[in-house]
């Protein structure tokens, strides 16, 4: 007769501190958990799972390059596993080293067609590739898998609409209003989808940032003919003062505040484009749609010198806690290369509450600290010649006031710049600066630079 499998004690409290560690992980508590994951490869530097989860953690823990190389360790081990070439990819893709990230994620899904998070993570590597088509392709067949999932269909959705097609785009969009991080109000009144509402009142609510209710609220004259209704736009509180003045809306109401006046029906502001059907031929492009407080120019006005220079706005950085921060924002220092031009006098456009100090090396006329609120913002924008800005929503209120405005891009943009082009059908005084390779700053830089000194010498 065979005898009994041998007991392997040894094995078996390595899996039971494995999964102890696992679930430390889990709850975020990533401190035990690492240090639990090292004392297992002290014992055993060839546990796969242990330099997989390891590796897993460094990236999680903003360490991605350390993480990668762990998890191509795990792989050697154990090279048949798709989880471990998934999370090798996203470890990668976060490095930006995307042609490593799309083949490992490739690799991953040959060893499982049917890999869910495989393919939608590769999709997210071809995207960041400006692969979009790609991109496309792996989200439709994710949501063939999982099609009540959200997540495919907003990537769906930004896909098609920086591929410039924005019918199919904005009906993606929707699904948005389903995912955790940018869940709908419950509001108990009827969703607005675009028929007559002559006598009664619309709540239009902002969602997501201060830029995407510059941008969309050039549709509040559209929304109040097709609707025929009373219209209550509620925003973030900065935004107030200045939508107020624009008559854009009947009323405008802070959000976040107490509970919005009475209405009858509403909708986000950022659904009114699939609403209305809008496309990039139909947008509304006229500019500018919006004003500065006139009872404010004249005080940003005096702040300004009267030496004939050309007066030109600068922000290197937007919100952090935007998810993409780290590649739409720049180390201020690189805008000191632009200080040898003549004739210009800087000026700060970076509001209060900035993470990073202005650039050092560069001559410039502090008033960031100054600005109050998007009013302001708006006011000092109508005294200069020219913003140049990273993509935050300075340059949509630029934009909305028809001010000249050099946007500098990362190599992956927002959806809403789209590919390959230098302007952009949502704002005719913009030009767009784009990065050539991902996270190189300085080309667009340079670019600046030499445009700068055309645009001072005129």
């Amino acid at each position: 007769m065979p005898g009994r499998p041998r007991y392997d004690a040894a094995r078996v409290n390595a899996q039971t501190e494995l999964a102890a560690a696992l679930e430390q992980h889990r709850k975020g508590q990533f401190d035990p958990a690492e240090t639990a994951y090292r004392t297992i490869l002290a014992a055993n530097p060839r546990d796969a799972n242990a330099l997989h989860l390891l590796g897993l953690l460094l990236h999680q823990r903003g360490r991605s390059n350390e993480g990668a190389d762990l998890i191509r360790q795990a792989i050697l081990i154990q090279p048949n596993v798709p989880a471990f070439y998934s999370n090798l990819g996203e470890a990668l893709r976060a490095a930006d080293r995307l042609e490593e990230a799309i083949d490992a994620h490739i690799r991953g899904v040959r060893l499982k067609p049917d890999f869910y998070e495989g393919i939608h993570n590769l999709g997210g590597a071809f995207g960041q590739a400006n692969r979009v088509t790609d991109a496309i392709a792996c989200y439709r067949e994710a949501i063939r898998l999982r099609p009540d999932d959200p997540e495919p269909h907003w990537n769906l959705a930004v896909a098609l609409l920086v591929s410039g097609d924005l019918a199919n785009g904005f009906r993606e969009f929707e699904w948005r209003l389903q995912r955790p991080l940018t869940r709908g109000r419950p509001y108990q009144r009827p969703r607005w989808i675009g028929e007559q509402l002559s006598g009664k009142t619309l709540l239009l609510w902002s969602e997501q940032g201060f830029g995407d209710v510059i941008q969309f609220s050039r549709y509040l004259p559209l929304v109040k003919e097709r609707s025929g209704a009373r219209v209550i736009l509620d925003v973030h509180p900065e935004l107030v003062d200045l939508l107020k003045q624009q008559q854009l809306a009947d009323e405008v109401v802070p959000a976040h505040g107490k509970a919005p006046p009475a209405f009858d029906a509403h909708a986000p502001l950022m659904s009114v484009p699939y609403i209305l059907a809008s496309t990039l031929e139909t947008l509304p492009r006229t500019v500018p749609y919006l004003a500065p407080p006139a009872s404010r120019v004249g005080e940003w006005a005096a702040l300004l010198p009267s030496d004939g220079s050309k007066k030109v706005g600068i922000a290197w950085a937007g919100r952090p806690t935007h998810h993409n921060d780290r590649r739409r924002s720049m180390p201020p220092a690189l805008l000191s290369a632009l200080g040898d031009v003549k004739g210009v006098t800087f000026v700060t456009v970076q509001p209060r509450g900035a993470t990073t100090a202005p650039p050092a090396d560069l001559p410039l006329l502090d008033l960031g600290p100054r600005l109050r609120d998007f009013g302001d913002t708006a006011a000092l924008l109508s005294q200069l010649d020219l913003l140049i800005s990273v993509d935050t929503a300075v340059v949509h209120l630029a934009g909305a006031l028809a001010r000249p405005v050099w946007t500098m891009l990362p190599f992956a943009p927002d959806w809403r710049w789209l590919l390959d082009r230098e302007d952009t059908p949502w704002y005719p005084t913009m030009r767009l600066f784009r990065q050539r390779r991902v996270g190189v700053w300085n080309d667009v830089i340079e670019r600046v630079r030499g445009e700068l000194a055309q645009f001072s010498a005129t």
